[in-house]
């Protein structure tokens, strides 16, 4: 088994976080992340419950938290306007 197996199976397998493994390997999480992905892509397995929790989800998941944004009126526009050209000068 070679290092890149290794670590996709030790993250798998041992619920290992990305950081971990970039620490205990010297290889990006970034990189480790993406090994995981296409591994689990060809092999189709699923993600797992980390994953799940951290990666961001479907715009049409309901189960997607969304903080309501606030309605920003046309007064609010002109009042940050005036707010901005008063700092430039």
């Amino acid at each position: 088994m070679d290092l890149k197996d290794q670590i996709i199976q030790e993250y798998l397998t041992q619920g290992c976080g990305y950081r971990m493994l970039q620490a205990k390997y010297g290889i990006s999480r970034t990189t480790i992340c993406k090994w995981v992905q296409i591994y689990q892509g060809i092999h189709a397995i699923p993600r797992t419950k980390k994953q799940q929790s951290h990666y961001i989800r479907d715009m049409k998941d309901p189960d997607k938290k969304r903080v309501p944004k606030k309605d920003v009126t046309s007064e609010d526009l002109l009042k940050r306007i005036s707010a901005l050209e008063k700092q430039l000068e």
